[in-house]
């Protein structure tokens, strides 16, 4: 599973469709999930919400137990949490 954060914005909309046809499973975390293109939103597994709260965060994390989820972010190509902001900086006791 690979997460992407701002899937709408510059560079996360770039990271999502280059990624639509890789044969992995995606998740986004988009606010507003109509911005997303409607011919793709069936492709996705969409977390409502912002990076920046915890909870959305862990929801989007949510694995399986012995699944591991990759972050790719609007500041980032591919990193195992991103910039995801204070929230989750917290959640993984990392400074951003």
């Amino acid at each position: 599973m690979i997460v992407i954060t701002t899937p709408t914005g510059q560079i996360g909309r770039q990271v999502l469709g280059n990624l639509l046809d890789s044969g992995e499973q995606l998740r986004v975390i988009a606010r507003d999930p109509s911005q997303l293109p409607a011919e793709v939103r069936e492709d996705l597994d969409i977390v409502e919400g912002s990076h920046g709260d915890a909870a959305v965060v862990d929801k989007a994390l949510r694995q399986p137990p012995g699944r591991q989820s990759s972050i790719l972010s609007r500041a980032s190509l591919v990193t195992r949490f991103g910039h995801l902001g204070s929230a989750a900086a917290g959640r993984f006791g990392a400074a951003w």
